[in-house]
């Protein structure tokens, strides 16, 4: 790249408003890629929060059935309890 060619700046030629088109492409790809290698890890923590919100709430309506159960078997061996009182 001997040639001026790929000065696009209509400013003077200095070589701060020289433009390298290739460096910029190279630029532009590594950046590209690293866009995609993101979309790709937010898909795929997006993925694993949604399971993750799935077991908790799997878990929580077990343990709510469970305490549902503790509480009655509670309250059958409080009532029985009372009516074995007053007898």
């Amino acid at each position: 790249m001997t040639s001026k060619k790929y000065v696009y700046s209509k400013e003077k030629n200095t070589p701060r408003s020289r433009v390298n088109v290739w460096q910029l492409n190279k630029t532009v790809q590594a950046q590209a890629h690293n866009i995609q290698l993101l979309q790709r890890a937010i898909s795929h923590q997006a993925n694993v929060n949604v399971q993750q919100v799935l077991l908790n709430e799997s878990l929580s309506d077990r343990i709510a059935l469970l305490e549902e159960e503790q509480w009655a078997r509670e309250q059958s061996i409080f009532q029985r309890f009372a009516r074995w009182f007053r007898k």
